[in-house]
């Protein structure tokens, strides 16, 4: 059975989280999932499964009367606190699959950019890769830090995907799609 928590309580990654120690105190992780270590209430049983499926998407877990996204609480679990600046990336994609080894530290923009996907109306299916129609040639562009870059524009079809991948190898490495 899953449960959505209701929208009425925000999740936050403005609060800290609570400390590694705590944490160990309060869950134990298996394969992508906390367990209670401890009974927070009167519903809940040492060893049942932690959090709920929050409406964004996101896993969600709340402690001490705050709600948290269960990643970032597996995040500091295993390595401790998250910097400000960062966020938590599921590699993957999906929001659900906790796994230690699917999540990564990521910036903003690189976790944006890790789930971008290209327009659907898209000719080439490419995000970043559009037909021109004035000059009838293919036109590749990346956006970096809210700014559109111009890779050129291209004959064929494959020459603007190759310049695209080779900018998003460039300006995002392993997060490139």
């Amino acid at each position: 059975m899953v449960l959505l928590l209701q929208p009425t309580k925000t999740m936050t990654t403005s609060r800290p989280l609570p400390s590694q120690e705590e944490l160990h105190r309060l869950f134990e992780y298996k394969e992508g999932n906390l367990y209670w270590r401890i009974k927070p209430g009167k519903r809940i049983k040492i060893g049942n499964k932690a959090g709920c499926l929050h409406h964004t998407g996101y896993l969600a877990v709340v402690t001490n009367s705050v709600q948290y996204r269960m990643h970032r609480i597996i995040w500091c679990y295993h390595f401790g606190p998250i910097a400000d600046t960062l966020e938590i990336d599921h590699i993957d994609g999906d929001k659900t699959n906790n796994m230690i080894e699917n999540l990564r530290l990521a910036t903003r923009s690189q976790n944006k950019f890790n789930n971008k996907r290209a327009n659907r109306n898209s000719k080439s299916n490419i995000l970043g890769v559009s037909w021109y129609e004035a000059k009838s040639k293919w036109r590749a562009q990346i956006r970096i830090n809210y700014k559109k870059i111009h890779l050129g524009y291209f004959v064929n079809q494959e020459d603007a995907i190759a310049a695209r991948k080779a900018a998003e190898l460039q300006y995002f490495g392993e997060f490139a799609p």
